[in-house]
């Protein structure tokens, strides 16, 4: 059985956020306890991932940026969570998937985006770089996902009326219905860019790097499918 992170998560929310745990966590259907759970699960495993390239990388000459930006991102999900609003996790992955994009382009061997230039770059801008850029773009599918992913959620920011629930003042919330199936749908597909991508192409790692106490922390938490990007990585 894979290493599961709910019940320390389902804590946290008891003591730090009571209404949602008696309101909303506790009166789940079991489909959406199993999507709930997968959630919570795979971003601990996000973040594992994260921490793993963090390490490795941190005294070498690599930006580690918008990776950071990415690991502070993902480790406010689970303040977002509580929330309970759909509208709020759209916001969240548009960030996601912005600054997944950043450190794709300014990433490069093929052009001299500067990290001071990818800040400012709107989502056309990086798309323009990736077309012209001949490495990125015979890489692209690895990554095309980003692109869907901050589509969706923009025509959730810019039509609002059209995507928030109408909820009153305070409790409300707790009424409304967030579909976690698309949250770690979202989730699992990130998981997989930095798995295929950015650990390989970016970050260039090899299996040597992996410390063996990581190595029993990935056999106890990934799966298989997931274990596999990284028996592929170089010696």
């Amino acid at each position: 059985m894979k290493k599961s992170y709910v019940n320390d998560y389902s804590n946290f929310i008891k003591i730090n956020y009571p209404t949602f745990y008696k309101q909303k966590l506790s009166k789940m259907s079991a489909s959406e306890i199993i999507f709930f759970k997968n959630t919570i699960n795979n971003a601990y495993k996000t973040l594992l991932v994260i921490e793993l390239i963090q390490i490795n990388r941190s005294t070498q000459n690599y930006s580690l940026t918008f990776l950071n930006e990415i690991n502070q991102l993902f480790k406010r999900l689970f303040h977002i969570i509580p929330i309970n609003d759909q509208y709020t996790f759209d916001i969240f992955f548009r960030a996601i998937s912005e600054a997944c994009l950043r450190l794709i382009v300014s990433n490069s061997n093929q052009n001299s985006v500067q990290e001071t230039v990818a800040q400012q770059l709107s989502f056309k801008s990086m798309k323009e770089i990736i077309i012209h850029d001949s490495f990125l773009f015979r890489k692209r599918d690895k990554f095309d996902y980003l692109y869907t992913l901050f589509s969706t959620c923009s025509k959730s920011l810019h039509n609002p009326s059209q995507q928030m629930v109408d909820i009153s003042l305070f409790d409300d919330q707790f009424e409304s219905t967030v579909d976690y199936k698309v949250i770690n749908s979202r989730i699992v597909k990130i998981n997989k860019i930095l798995l295929s991508y950015i650990i390989p192409d970016i970050f260039k790692m090899h299996q040597s790097e992996i410390s063996l106490s990581y190595s029993i922390n990935i056999k106890k938490t990934m799966n298989k499918t997931e274990q596999l990007f990284l028996k592929r990585l170089p010696k």
